[in-house]
């Protein structure tokens, strides 16, 4: 399943894309307006502001909310992570990726 997104078209002649990830509890809306300020001075940008799923956060009490992956714990970082989670949207990302070099972006010009 690949990932709703904002998407701000480059206004002139495409030579660049920007994928900008969100953080927790976020989505590419809350980000919308940076974007759009950021594209007045690059044309050639076109801004992909994916939303991650929804998913329950077992940090925030297993409420669902839009994540990357799940949060465990903030005190036991590395020994309790959500490598599943983490892959899963590591694939999706590469997804986003792909389509802008299939598209005809090198991937020198995509900026993560």
């Amino acid at each position: 399943m690949s990932l709703q997104s904002v998407v701000l078209k480059a206004r002139g002649t495409h030579t660049a894309s920007v994928i900008f990830i969100h953080g927790l509890g976020d989505s590419g809306h809350g980000w919308a307006p940076v974007a759009q300020m950021l594209a007045r001075t690059q044309p050639h940008v076109k801004f992909i502001l994916p939303h991650a799923p929804e998913q329950p956060v077992t940090l925030n009490g297993g409420f669902r909310m839009p994540s990357w992956y799940d949060i465990k714990s903030l005190d036991q970082i590395a020994r309790n992570e959500d490598e599943a989670g983490m892959n899963a949207s590591m694939m999706k990302i590469n997804e986003l990726i792909k389509s802008e070099i299939d598209s005809g972006i090198p991937a020198n010009r995509i900026v993560l």
